[in-house]
This record gives C-alpha cells, structure tokens and sequence, in this order.
C-alpha cells in the first residue's frame, strides 16, 4: 500500500501528480479533522486554511498495472454554512451541516426540497359531521352536503338539505377540514358547525354558535346570519396552524411551533383549560405539564379531547363516562378538565378521528 499526500489541494491535483485523468473513478472515505485510515494518520495543520474547519478527505485508488491499491489524502476546508446562514434552506426547512456542504429538508407540515417548502396538501381530504360531510378536491377548493340547517355547509344560506357535493364559495387552497356538531351540546338540542385550514395557515368556520364552536367571540345563534359565511376563527391571529379537528360542540388547532389552541364548548372540561367554561375563541392550552411537547394531532369526541405529541406522547381529557380516556376511570361524573397522559404499550402512533361517539379509535 502506498500514500501520496496532497495538503489543502483538490482531488484533480492529486491525480495530476499521479498522471492519472480527473475522471478516474475511486473509492471515497471522509472523516473530519483527523484522518486514520488502515493505520495511515496524518495530524491536519489548519494554517493558511482559511475558513473554521479542516477536514480530510480518503480517496482509495487501484492504480492499472499494480497490486497495491494507492491512496491519495486530500485536505480541504469546510465551513459551517448553517450556523454562517450562508446557504438557501427555505424558511420553513431545517439546514443540516456536511462534511463539505448542507442539505435541507422541509419541516413538519411541510413538502418540497428544502429549498422551496409549501403546506403539505393530501390529494383529497374528507370529514364527516354531526349531519353533514365535506371534501377537499387536490386543487384545495371544498364540497359540502347534507343538513344545512344551521348553515354548516357554508353556502351563504341555512336550512333544508343540500343532496349532491356543492362548491363552497369564497373558500380556496383548503389543505385540512372538519365537521362538528351533536346532541345535547349545551342547552341546545344539537349543534352543526365546520372548520376548515387554508394553506396559509388561516382558519376558517361556519355553522352554529350556541357554545362558541366557530370561535368568533359571543353572541346570538346562527340566526344572526354571521355564522353562515366561512369567517377567520378569533384568537389565533399570527399562528401558522397545520391541522385542525371537530368534536361535538368543540375544536381545536395545532400549529407550526407545535402549540395546541381549543374553543367552544367545556362543560365537561374538554378544552383543557384545567375549568369547565365556554371558550368562545381560540385559546391556548397551557397546561404546564405540557412544557415542551409539539403537538402533531388531535382526534375529538362529543365530549372528549385526544392529542397526539411529536414525542410519541399521548393525552387526554374530558368526560370519561364510559372510560374513552384510557386512564382506567369510568362513570357518570368522571372528568378530567386538564391532559392527562395515556400509557399506550410501544407509544402512539397518530390518530383516526371519530366524531359524535362516546368512544374513540387509535392506530
């Protein structure tokens, strides 16, 4: 075995030396800053380099004609181009440190190269409602059908019953959707309401609001007429959510920075709030056992509240007659107003949601 040794040169400069064409193909092995191949070490010297680091490259030749392989050591510098902000990551991907360059990869929530990251679209997205259902084309405009009867279908009108999908006007770029609604919710017989997510991280939502569950602040029953038109949800200005969820009179909101937002009903503390009060916009849930968890998913019930944490993690809270959230309670007045973690043997792994049943599914 030979060596030939190339101090900050290039690899094209090392095969000159040894009169063979930049494109001879070798085996390449890197290590950073000190080099120790098949026993061979060779201390870096970084003077004159010019940039923070030194690094070593291995390049492993079988010279033609000869029964030793050659290997040709080449120094080079490398800098930091993520730590410098000297590199391209779009603004929602994450910059990674290589030995001699960068990659970049789109955060959660987000698809593309890394160097240009849109909201992630799934190529249609259904939700069911109390009585009505909604559908997300792949070109992000929404369908609604079913009981419109307290304007849940966002077409601009209440009442009577919509028989085919139906273009909801005024709504475009729709990247996630819910339906929400039930019996007895409140001091109401039944409440119908949407929620939808546009690829900016808006929020919207139409249909009733006897409890706050569009999230648009106080005030009469849909009869007002407000209701009834897709309309931003309140408190969740300056958030860029990523997926929102539909529960019996409630919902909620997850976004970017992983932090979870609920409004509508909490009588039966499924908002999370450590209370039993109404939220009539969107507040966040600041539980402090929470402190640090990302939130990537939810699921609600009538009455109940799931979330799913980047961690693997899982919590819950809410009415607990039945026993639907998993912490070995069950009854007519149990409750839990604040989460409330799950032991899930091997972790959770997301969620499927499944409204209007006092029971809930996981995957």
């Amino acid at each position: 075995m030979s060596y030939l040794a190339a101090p900050h040169g290039t690899l094209d400069t090392a095969l000159g030396l040894l009169g063979l064409p930049a494109t001879f193909q070798g085996e390449r092995v890197m290590t950073s800053l000190t080099g120790d191949w098949e026993g061979v070490q060779k201390e870096p010297d970084a003077s004159g380099c010019g940039c923070a680091f030194l690094e070593i490259v291995w390049y492993k030749f079988r010279v033609p004609q000869s029964s030793s392989p050659l290997a040709v050591i080449v120094d080079s510098c490398s800098m930091d181009e993520c730590a410098a902000a000297a590199h391209d990551c779009h603004e929602h991907a994450t910059c990674s440190d290589t030995l001699l360059s960068f990659t970049c990869a789109c955060n959660l929530g987000f698809r593309g190269d890394g160097v240009d990251c849109t909201v992630s679209r799934p190529s249609t997205v259904v939700a069911q409602g109390y009585q009505h259902s909604l559908i997300v084309d792949d070109h992000g405009d929404l369908f609604a059908f079913g009981s419109n009867e307290d304007g849940e279908l966002g077409l601009k009108h209440k009442g009577g019953n919509v028989e085919t999908p139906t273009r909801v006007p005024g709504v475009r770029d729709v990247v996630d959707a819910c339906g929400g609604g039930g019996q007895n919710v409140g001091d109401r017989d039944d409440v119908h309401f949407s929620v939808v997510l546009i690829d900016n991280g808006t929020v919207f939502s139409f249909g009733s609001n006897f409890v706050g569950e569009v999230g648009r602040g106080a005030g009469e029953a849909s009869g007002n007429g407000d209701e009834w038109r897709p309309q931003a949800v309140e408190g969740l200005q300056g958030e860029r959510v990523l997926g929102v969820a539909c529960g019996g009179g409630h919902s909620a909101a997850w976004t970017e920075n992983g932090s979870l937002f609920m409004w509508g009903r909490g009588g039966n503390g499924q908002l999370g709030q450590g209370d039993r009060e109404d939220r009539w916009r969107a507040s966040r849930v600041n539980e402090s056992g929470l402190e640090g968890e990302k939130v990537v998913g939810a699921a609600l019930g009538l009455y109940h509240t799931l979330v799913w944490y980047l961690s693997g993690k899982a919590f819950s809270w809410g009415y607990n007659r039945f026993g639907q959230l998993g912490n070995g309670n069950s009854g007519e007045e149990e409750m839990e107003t604040l989460p409330v973690e799950l032991a899930i043997p091997g972790g959770a792994k997301g969620f499927r949601r499944q409204l209007q049943a006092p029971r809930t599914l996981l995957f």
